[in-house]
């Protein structure tokens, strides 16, 4: 389950997005996991910290908070809150 939020028009031609959603598990985590991904991917050294959840950077960019990282819905809520918030950041700097 997924959605994907385009942001304005920039001065570039390329198409800026931010892709929402959760994943049941996959070669990258065993279990389900939200994730919040920067397109185009950002600089790795460019990746603020997260006050919740963690930054995957093999093979593809995202904030990530797997199911066994998730206390209650605030802590779902602020994870998902905060990573689309700094992903935005990264994709207008």
């Amino acid at each position: 389950m997924a959605t994907l939020i385009t942001l304005p028009n920039t001065q570039s031609d390329e198409s800026k997005t931010v892709g929402v959603g959760l994943s049941p598990g996959d070669q990258s985590y065993s279990e389900p996991y939200w994730y919040v991904s920067p397109y185009p991917y950002p600089e790795l050294s460019s990746l603020p910290v997260l006050d919740i959840g963690f930054w995957h950077t093999d093979h593809w960019v995202g904030a990530v908070l797997t199911a066994s990282q998730v206390e209650d819905e605030q802590n779902l809520s602020a994870f998902l809150t905060a990573a689309v918030e700094r992903s935005w950041e990264l994709l207008v700097q």
